[in-house]
């Protein structure tokens, strides 16, 4: 975007707090400003200072420079198509992810893979096994390995960058969007389960594959419609391998018993217990239809660690994460002085905070680029 006049800088403003789920009084409030000034700002008919600018831009958790950036187009086309049902949540978090990653590599660089070319969608769940199978080869995994590591390994060999983050119960699982042809973003709501917030990453790995410009997820693993649920069949083929889960879950079950057979595999490929139940009974066919409610039900113990020997890997998408090429690649920004401290810390999300940022000499501008990045 060109330099805004008054009317389109303060649509921006309108539009960022409407869809932060703020009101103009309560966006007055906080910056200790009148509704009737925020009334004049977002109108046009009042000049917003640069002071005045910056606290909005805190206010609704946004980054100055947004004002004066226009959307990606797959932004802009998903909230025409959706209007007021949009999820503003997912929404606005995939926009700032854009524009981050925009950022780093209009002035520095991501050491990430690229998409391959747009994969065939999946007519059928036998496609869908298939594209599974294709994505665990692409990521380097043999026919019995588990995938860990999801987003280190999504953005090392497919450019695409998974962040997590708590957007709450009443927001979707997951998002993605297209950057170009060779990167994408995506977000895991973390305040999800591990095994769906897992599943809700390959899912979206999935979209990014078949080059879906920009898509919105809820109810992972519970759907039964079209595409979505082909690429719900291809995350849960890339999770649980179905050589190895024919081989070992038969051998498991008649040694130690279908519970012991469930937790011990459930551990090892790190899933929710629904997820497997899904798995073994509906896509495999290796448990009875009459055992689906049962494995759903069964729970992994502390004492299932200690007699079955089980381990307890970090968990995934917790929190507040990022993948580490992006967090090496703003560290590099920082140390090369090409941004302030200030914008380090905000583009790390908390993960990393001033006091644990590398050493660096301190030029004479800093105060200056502190504020206008």
């Amino acid at each position: 975007m060109d330099v805004p006049t008054p009317e389109q800088l303060g649509l921006q403003i309108a539009q960022a707090r409407e869809r932060r789920g703020m009101t103009q009084e309560a966006l007055a409030h906080s910056i200790e400003l009148g509704r009737s000034t925020i009334s004049k700002i977002e109108s046009g008919a009042r000049k917003v200072s640069a002071i005045e600018l910056s606290k909005i831009a805190r206010a609704l958790h946004t980054s100055m420079a947004s004002f004066f950036r226009s959307p990606a187009p797959a932004i802009v086309s998903h909230r025409a198509e959706q209007g007021e049902e949009a999820d503003s949540v997912v929404d606005m978090r995939l926009e700032r992810l854009a524009d981050s990653i925009t950022l780093i590599r209009r002035i520095g660089s991501l050491k990430g893979g690229a998409l391959p070319s747009p994969w065939e969608r999946p007519d059928t769940v036998d496609e869908a096994e298939d594209m599974g199978r294709r994505l665990r080869s692409h990521l380097g995994l043999d026919g019995a390995e588990p995938l860990t590591d999801i987003a280190g390994r999504a953005a090392e060999f497919l450019g695409c960058y998974i962040f997590s983050a708590e957007l709450g119960e009443d927001t979707a699982d997951a998002g993605s969007m297209l950057l170009d042809e060779a990167t994408a973003v995506a977000v895991v709501n973390a305040s999800r389960k591990p095994g769906r917030r897992r599943l809700s990453a390959v899912h979206e790995l999935g979209h990014a594959l078949v080059q879906d410009e920009y898509t919105v997820d809820w109810r992972t693993a519970t759907r039964d419609d079209g595409l979505e649920s082909r690429l719900d069949r291809f995350a849960r083929a890339v999770l649980l391998p179905a050589a190895e889960l024919g081989r070992s879950f038969p051998e498991s079950e008649a040694r130690e018993g279908l519970r012991n057979a469930c937790v011990r595999i459930g551990s090892r490929f790190r899933v929710d217990m629904t997820t497997l139940a899904i798995r073994l009974v509906r896509d495999l066919s290796l448990a009875g239809a009459d055992s689906f409610d049962t494995i759903r039900q069964f729970r992994t113990t502390r004492s299932d660690f200690i007699r079955l020997n089980l381990v307890n890997p970090p968990e995934e998408f917790a929190g507040v994460t990022q993948p580490l090429l992006y967090q090496q690649a703003v560290l590099r920004l920082f140390e090369g002085e090409r941004i302030s401290a200030q914008r380090a810390v905000e583009l790390l999300e908390g993960t990393v905070g001033f006091e644990d940022l590398p050493p660096r000499p301190k030029g004479r501008f800093d105060d200056i680029w502190d504020f206008i990045s």
